[in-house]
């Protein structure tokens, strides 16, 4: 009888491993957060210790643009992709764009800081499912950046929906406030 509890004890801890593993190893690779929403420059998400990988967790409504404001070092490589949600429609594409200081300004239907000019992420979506995620992963940017302030943008111009920009760095574990519960709302776009 012993031996029979000593497996079902051993099955239980397996499976509870797997099910954390599973739905929550996102977070031991990327830095999981959740934006409110940040529709203007004066109101950007503010990404602290940009040296860390970070997932980077939003809704947009139609139309709608999201700031993020990142302070970058010198030589720093900025390695970001967008991804969708599972859930969403189809019709759910939204544009990841980086602004830089000192460059050229192209033409964009949201507000650029004064002598901004814009990188439009390249990329075509893909299914997408790994690291608890499931979704579609689209345009991203890499670029080794001067120091200097710096924003990614966000927009939607057809329908609402669930985005995650991904950014490179080291690993740590962690997560900002609603973070965990992004991924759950990510994946089902609810």
């Amino acid at each position: 009888l012993s031996f029979i509890f000593y497996l079902f004890y051993v099955y239980i801890l397996s499976f509870l491993f797997y099910l954390f593993s599973s739905l929550y190893s996102f977070v031991f690779a990327h830095q999981p957060y959740w934006n409110e929403t940040s529709p203007t420059l004066e109101q950007s998400f503010i990404v602290e210790n940009v040296t860390v990988s970070k997932a980077l967790f939003g809704n947009l409504e139609a139309g709608q643009v999201d700031y993020f404001k990142l302070e970058i070092p010198d030589g720093l490589t900025i390695d970001s992709s967008l991804f969708i949600g599972g859930g969403c429609s189809e019709e759910f594409t939204p544009q990841l764009y980086l602004l830089s200081p000192n460059t050229h300004a192209n033409a964009v239907t949201f507000a650029l800081p004064k002598g901004y000019g814009v990188t439009v992420a390249q990329g075509d979506w893909k299914p997408y499912s790994g690291h608890g995620l499931n979704g579609h992963k689209g345009p991203g940017v890499r670029q080794t950046l001067s120091a200097g302030t710096y924003y990614l943008v966000v927009q939607s111009y057809n329908t609402s929906g669930f985005y995650l920009i991904s950014l490179s760095g080291s690993e740590q574990s962690g997560a900002g406030p609603g973070g965990l519960e992004a991924i759950q709302r990510f994946n089902s776009c609810k």
